[in-house]
């Protein structure tokens, strides 16, 4: 198979990345960012914070009798551009590099990587380390086919090199912690008090590795598989100096690809299948492609037109496709939650208060009416399902028993010893948060809900790009910030450990004795007694939250998907670097007519000029019809057959026979016909159930005690008053009595650019709100919204058809009548009439019978029509039927306004419509005023007329 390319996408910073199909196969990505800090601690080298999880979406195209595709499309969304790819030296500037992470995991490899269960395997390693009776001595047996990408052998050298590089200050690298908590005489050497060569690790030969802990700690072996402790090629990195891992081109890979055309900052490259790689048999892409393009609807609407295989969903879109059949939902580890700085100033230091924050704080209902993917509703910082106790296997949440849930009352009792405490009794906070949907939904929500509950504490919502919120966060310039967190590896400690006092990544300044004393009996003391350091935790976790509350959890991710069932290999991490994607592949066996399955369709029949019948057509003939055509025609073929062979052998050439001929165009007439009219009612389908998709379900009804509740789009009434947050899907038709903000109102007149809107301006169900939050007061019944309406108009067209289809519906039954009085007295009268045989007759008949049909004839005629009204009402154009639409290619002239005489002149027209553009800003209406000027200047008082 020749090599094509696998495009994929990986977003800068703050981008949605997608984009379209370069050719028959494709992989969608989508990352999404967290905000991450970095600094360096007096004794202990900071760890930037974990990345968080790199969602993707993917295409792969479909495949011949099982073979995997040589190529895929790579799509990404959300992520900053990748900036290293030295594996010990991650640039954390205004975030984290998780992109050079994930891009890491696919061009490196360590001793160990982790499969589709997250459980440790063997990669360059041959088997599972050896370990020592005292659990401090780790012995690894490299394997001898592992190669760099330029053919040298990878060496136990390799492993050396990078990993003295990594607690080496002057390299500055991100990920030192993990090797002086770990290895022998890292943190003497991080501290400039040892030489690199003194770290306890050594190379017997050229194929084993000696590691020498400090401590036993008990998920070693599963913290190799981290990105920091890969491999370097010694010679290639200090022939390459300072530019090493700064291009494609400054870098050594011995993963399962290599990288093409990419330069520090760039938002393009290419992965290529590595030819060197020990494991390339099981690597089924031969190349892919990676670009910068944006939207997340644009992903879906791939999907929905078999573009894409996977998409990643959030808000409104989960809700949506929360029932289709490919909607998944898939477990994660990522946690969200509220970071209280207690270190800015005395609000925050104070207990009571974050304990009221905390209390007054619904998760449930923000995951199900925010978030709306699935995430978790937070009682804890550790998540579900991520670790067990070694002893029994009760799972970490479980055991815990800590509970930071809504109580409302137990919130407002808090505040109120948190007022006696302090002497003060209105509290104004800093809420600090990206400028991102879901993080200024989640802050709008999260403020929103406080206050009601706690009247007398407010949010200061402050609003930042990613690169200054960072320098706000970093400066300690907040009271409260959203946080989230992924881990390294799998462990609890990965949670826990950034909260001790002397961390670097005590960001919320917190400052507990007894957690700290905890912590450190996990990492050292407890280390090799699996229950007391299990124990350790889970009060460590109780002091943290149960009784510091020291931060809020809030959710605990899923991820929201829709995805292809025929796609397989796709593998998510819950740990270290998010996916793996070398067994990516999609594969499906050549259709088979005789076991193809077919699809039903049924025609309308609500009245008398229409019909309906259901049978099966499928994308191409099924063994029933292939049967019948070769039982009323074997004969001929046999015949064909014969006298081709007869005639070619006499001729020394191949002459085909007529019948031969015949034969294949009777057959290639068959297959095209039922593609094409399953072509035409497919996409007269999708237009209609994408419109339909549109229809708002649900709304967030404002109670009378000020609470906020989801109910059915169908049980509002007039009066009623709905908050509608950003993103959202305004529910039905009102008028805005707080707040202001943009919507997109392209689904109900089509028009591009959002429109401003204030108090007292109207809006319409189906839009979408863009970027403020307001209170609206329902002022129509859901069945008569200005898209109630449109949804009518498109049902009444249904039975509006154009001339055509009206003619052949018409004619149909009267056809179909006189065929079936025909074919009898046609075989009756044959030998009568013609002398045929009564076989002969038969035969005739039949083949009189199938050219006859008029099923395709009748099929085809309206979902053309409904595809085009369909379609044009998503983009605000509406036509009461088929017939108005027809008579588009006979339009002469347009009355621009009905209630005129009619006789004016083509100038005066022009003046009209000069002066409605003048009241208007869209970049048409410039376009008008620029190319049209008005003789008589008119000044008109112009009222937008949608839903009158």
């Amino acid at each position: 198979m020749s090599m094509e390319m696998l495009v994929a996408s990986i977003g800068a910073c703050g981008a949605y990345v997608y984009e379209k199909v370069l050719t028959n196969s494709q992989v969608e990505f989508d990352f999404k960012q967290v905000e991450i800090s970095y600094e360096r601690a007096e004794t202990k080298p900071a760890k930037p914070l974990s990345r968080v999880e790199i969602v993707f979406s993917l295409r792969v195209a479909e495949t011949d009798q099982g073979k995997a595709e040589r190529a895929l499309k790579l799509i990404a969304k959300n992520c900053p551009v990748m900036q290293s790819l030295d594996p010990e030296i991650v640039v954390v500037e205004n975030e984290e590099d998780f992109t050079s992470f994930n891009a890491q995991n696919q061009v490196l490899e360590g001793l160990y990587q982790l499969n589709d269960q997250d459980e440790t395997i063997p990669a360059v390693a041959k088997a599972l380390p050896e370990i020592s009776a005292d659990k401090l001595t780790y012995t690894i047996s490299l394997r001898a086919d592992a190669k760099w990408s330029n053919g040298d052998p990878v060496t136990a050298q390799d492993f050396l090199y990078a990993w003295r590089r990594a607690v080496t200050p002057d390299t500055a690298p991100s990920y030192a912690s993990l090797f002086v908590s770990s290895i022998k005489n890292a943190d003497e050497i991080y501290q400039g008090k040892m030489k690199p060569e003194e770290l306890g690790v050594e190379a017997p030969d050229e194929h084993t590795v000696v590691i020498h802990l400090i401590k036993p700690i008990p998920y070693f072996t599963s913290l190799l598989t981290f990105e920091t402790f890969f491999p370097i090629n010694e010679a290639f990195a200090e022939k390459q100096g300072s530019d090493y891992g700064t291009s494609s081109e400054t870098t050594l890979y011995n993963g399962a690809f290599t990288l093409s055309g990419w330069e520090q900052n760039s938002d393009t490259w290419q992965y290529m299948k590595n030819p060197h790689y020990w494991d390339q048999e099981n690597v089924k892409v031969d190349e892919i492609q990676t670009t910068v393009v944006k939207s997340t609807s644009t992903a879906v609407n791939l999907y929905q037109t078999d573009e894409l295989d996977r998409v990643v969903l959030d808000g409104e879109f989960s809700k949506q496709y929360k029932n289709d059949a490919e909607f998944q939902n898939q477990n994660d580890t990522k946690m969200g939650y509220l970071r209280f700085n207690q270190g800015r100033g005395k609000l925050l230091k104070n207990t009571s208060l974050r304990q009221a924050i905390s209390l007054a704080i619904d998760r449930k209902t923000f995951v199900e009416n925010v978030l709306g993917d699935g995430s978790i509703a937070a009682t804890g910082f550790i998540p579900q399902n991520f670790v067990q106790n070694p002893e029994t296997g009760e799972d970490f949440r479980k055991e815990s028993g800590v509970q930071q849930t809504f109580n409302k009352e137990a919130a407002q009792e808090a505040l109120k010893k948190a007022k006696s405490e302090l002497k003060q009794d209105e509290f104004n906070l800093v809420y600090l948060t990206k400028d991102t949907d879901t993080e200024k939904k989640t802050a709008e929500y999260l403020a929103s809900q406080v206050n009601e509950v706690l009247p007398d504490v407010k949010f200061e919502i402050t609003t930042l790009p990613s690169n200054n919120l960072q320098e706000r966060y970093l400066a300690g310039d907040y009271d409260i910030a959203f946080g989230q967190w992924m881990p390294d590896f799998k462990d609890a400690i990965t949670y826990l450990d950034m909260f001790t006092s002397d961390s670097g990544l005590n960001h919320v300044n917190y400052n507990s004795p007894a957690y700290d004393q905890l912590i450190e009996a996990a990492v050292n003391t407890d280390a090799s007694d699996e229950g007391k350091r299990w124990s350790d935790l889970l009060q460590a976790e109780h002091i943290l939250l149960a009784e510091d509350y020291a931060i809020a959890p809030i959710y605990q991710q899923q991820i929201a998907l829709l995805q292809n069932p025929k796609v397989t290999g796709v593998v998510k991490h819950s740990f270290g670097s998010p996916y793996s994607f070398k067994y990516i592949q999609k594969t499906t066996k050549r259709r088979n007519y005789k076991m193809e399955t077919t699809k039903t369709h049924t025609h309308d029949c609500t009245n008398k000029e229409s019909h309906s019948h259901e049978h099966d057509h499928g994308k191409s003939p099924n063994i029933s019809f292939i049967t019948a055509m070769l039982l009323s025609g074997y004969h001929i073929i046999l015949e064909g057959i014969t006298d081709t062979v007869n005639e070619s052998e006499k001729q020394k050439k191949f002459i085909p026979n007529v019948h031969i001929l015949m034969t294949l165009a009777a057959f290639g007439a068959a297959i095209i016909a039922h593609f094409l009219e399953e072509y035409a009612e497919g996409r007269s389908k999708r237009e209609i159930t994408n419109l339909l998709k549109m229809n708002p379900t649900e709304a967030r009804l404002i109670q009378p005690d000020g609470s906020v509740k989801i109910v059915d789009v169908s049980i509002l009434k007039i009066g009623d008053k709905l908050q509608v947050l950003n993103g959202d899907q305004i529910a039905t038709d009102g008028v805005i009595i707080s707040g202001n903000t943009s919507i997109d109102e392209s689904s109900i007149n089509g028009e591009s650019i959002p429109r401003e809107k204030t108090v007292g301006d109207e809006v319409f169900g189906s839009t979408i709100n863009g970027n403020g939050t307001f209170t609206m007061e329902v002022t129509k019944d859901s069945s008569e919204t200005v898209f109630a309406k449109i949804l009518q108009l498109v049902n009444q067209s249904q039975s509006n058809l154009s001339k055509t289809a009206t003619k052949i519906q018409k004619l149909e039954p009267r056809y179909v009548t006189i065929v079936l009085i025909v074919v009898p007295l046609f075989i009756a009268l044959g030998p009568f009439i013609f002398n045929w045989t009564w076989e002969e007759s038969f035969y005739r008949g039949m083949v009189f019978l199938i050219s006859a049909s008029p099923c395709a004839l009748a099929a085809s005629a309206v979902p053309a029509t409904l595809s085009a009204i369909s379609n044009l009402a998503k983009r605000g154009v509406l036509f009461k039927g088929g017939s108005y639409l027809a008579n588009l290619a006979s339009i002469k002239a347009v009355a621009f306004d009905k209630t005129d005489s009619g006789e004016q002149t083509e100038q005066q027209f022009i003046d009209i419509v000069v002066a409605m553009e003048k009241t208007a800003n869209h970049p048409l209406a410039n376009a008008i005023l620029e190319k049209f000027s008005a003789i008589e200047a008119l000044n008109l008082n112009v009222d937008n007329q949608i839903g009158t």
